[in-house]
């Protein structure tokens, strides 16, 4: 006896976005996690805090009388609102994706429409999947030259070696891409001992992609220095002076080139651009450098050393 054809499968009820049996899911929204608020006049500051350009504010113009708050994006723009439903907006659907029907009948269909045309609203497969740069730490170098005692170097020295020329320009280019706005050339190394120093800061005004160079100056010869004031591509200079006195400097640093580096820091940087001094050490280095840092910035700060 032949077999009945097995009865088709029931049509997928989709009971959480609010769909009809047999129709396509409702589309669902979420906010986007990188969104901060902030209220005009009562609320603390927000600050950005890196290691390599100190603390940063969002910009944005000052809020108009109307404003009761204002939300703050990836790009650190202030944007002013003057509906307060728009916030509970964003917080209703912050915790988890809501079926966009849902959200229009509670909040209004304008509001829904203003905050997904500026991002504030997103599918949630595109949560997360933004960005943004602000620097690259390229490690044109993989060595140093001092020993300093707050670092790794000083017990586990790496290799001597330097980065290909190709690379370095590939990842520049896509860091330039990327918009990110300086790169430096130091990760526990010292970029200025790299042979083709000069030849990557050709690739850098190239593409028009400023450098934070941080050095213990050691290796920061004439014709380096003015490869860097002919390029116009030094965003600032941060020159490690853990101390004033000779005799402590070399026993932080594990060197013998205090005289070196106090010429280089003596050197006519400016218009150039902004130089700075910076101290680093281990808790129980510090102790002992803290006094050596105010003799420091006593020696050089009036210069025009920042601190």
């Amino acid at each position: 006896m032949p077999r009945s054809p097995a009865p088709p499968p029931a049509p997928l009820v989709m009971a959480e976005s609010g769909c009809r049996a047999g129709q396509s899911p409702e589309p669902m929204l979420q906010t986007c996690p990188y969104l901060s608020s902030i209220r005009p006049g009562t609320d603390p500051r927000l600050v950005y805090l890196t290691d390599t350009s100190g603390p940063e504010a969002p910009t944005g113009p000052l809020p108009p009388p109307a404003a009761v708050f204002g939300i703050v994006g990836l790009d650190r723009t202030i944007v002013w609102q003057d509906d307060a439903e728009v916030l509970d907006l964003l917080r209703y659907a912050a915790s988890r994706p809501r079926a966009t029907g849902e959200l229009a009948a509670r909040f209004g269909a304008d509001r829904l429409v203003a905050a997904t045309g500026r991002g504030w609203l997103q599918d949630p497969a595109r949560l997360c999947r933004e960005y943004r740069v602000v620097s690259g730490e390229i490690e044109v170098t993989a060595h140093c030259n001092w020993g300093c005692l707050s670092c790794p170097v000083a017990t586990d020295p790496k290799p001597r070696r330097t980065m290909p020329m190709p690379l370095v320009e590939e990842i520049i280019v896509k860091l330039a891409a990327a918009s990110a706005q300086y790169v430096t050339f130091q990760f526990f190394n010292e970029p200025t001992l790299d042979r083709n120093f000069v030849r990557r800061l050709e690739i850098l005004a190239a593409s028009g992609m400023p450098l934070a160079l941080y050095s213990n100056a050691s290796a920061l010869t004439a014709d380096k220095i003015a490869a860097l004031q002919r390029m116009g591509v030094l965003k600032h200079l941060i020159v490690n002076i853990p101390s004033a006195e000779e005799t402590e400097f070399n026993l932080l640093t594990g060197s013998r080139h205090f005289r070196h580096t106090r010429a280089t820091r003596k050197r006519p940087w400016r218009p150039a651009c902004r130089c700075r001094s910076s101290s680093t050490g281990s808790a129980r280095a510090l102790s002992g450098t803290w006094r050596a840092w105010n003799g420091t910035s006593r020696r050089w700060v009036p210069r025009c050393i920042r601190a």
